[in-house]
This record gives C-alpha cells, sequence and structure tokens, in this order.
C-alpha cells in the first residue's frame, strides 16, 4: 500500500511541477519584454549663444500633466533617462536662462541637446567668470 501511494504522490507532483514550470517561464517572459521595452533620452544642455555647458541644469519630463522624472544634467550639462516608449514633455531650467518646454516622441533610444537663451528678467544676472582653461557662465542673485 505504501508503495502506490508513493506513486500517486510523485505523479501528482510531476503534474504540479510541469504546470508551475510553465507559469513561471510565462512571468519571466513577460518581465524581460516588459524591461527591454525601456529606451532612454540623452543630451546635453548649453547656453544657445556660447555654447558653454549649463552644469546641473534640471531636467523634468512629464506624462500628460504627472511628472515622471526629474534629473540634473552632469557637470558637462549631460544627462540621461529612462522611459517606456511614447509621448512626453521634457522642461530644462537653469538659474537666469529662460525655461524650455518641448514634446518628445520616445520610440527608441533618443539624443536630444538643448540651448537655452538667457532670461533678461530673471531675478539672476549671467556673468563670465575667468578661469585658465575655460569660461563658465556663472548665475547670481539681482541685488
Amino acid at each position: 500500500m505504501k508503495v502506490y501511494i508513493g506513486i500517486f504522490i510523485n505523479q501528482q507532483t510531476t503534474m504540479y511541477i510541469q504546470r508551475y514550470f510553465k507559469k513561471t517561464l510565462l512571468i519571466i517572459s513577460m518581465i524581460v519584454s516588459y524591461v527591454s521595452n525601456a529606451q532612454s533620452i540623452s543630451g546635453n544642455i548649453a547656453a544657445f549663444d556660447s555654447d558653454a555647458a549649463l552644469s546641473y541644469s534640471n531636467v523634468d519630463i512629464y506624462k500628460g500633466d504627472d511628472l515622471v522624472a526629474s534629473v540634473l544634467a552632469d557637470k558637462e550639462g549631460n544627462f540621461t533617462v529612462k522611459l517606456d516608449t511614447g509621448t512626453y514633455r521634457a522642461e530644462i531650467n537653469y538659474a537666469g536662462y529662460k525655461t524650455i518646454a518641448q514634446t518628445i516622441h520616445v520610440k527608441d533610444d533618443e539624443t536630444i541637446d538643448f540651448g537655452l537663451k538667457e532670461d533678461p528678467e530673471s531675478e539672476y544676472v549671467i556673468e563670465e567668470a575667468e578661469e585658465d582653461f575655460q569660461r563658465l557662465p556663472a548665475a547670481l542673485p539681482r541685488h
């Protein structure tokens, strides 16, 4: 009697394992396909007139009215944002410069460069800082 019960449990266990394995493979394949849909937007932010990098500019990405990503550009003005395929609005901000808002259609990895213009009505004034190796714009509060 113990032999028959052991065989019955093994057959039932084998069927359960097969069903579980199929479901697990289905879930793993769905996760892999979702992750592979992620795209990235990268680019550079610079002053429109001088092409000087605008270090640490703010890049906000909206889908509709919802903020979905917010990153800072690096020291050279470069940024990268990972997004799903779709349509987004990018807003680029830097003290002393006019904010840019642009619609972006993400299908593949995209590279987009932005040139910001100085904002004469800003509470910040742009001054050039002299350094031995390059000229950098600096935003200082108006007095």
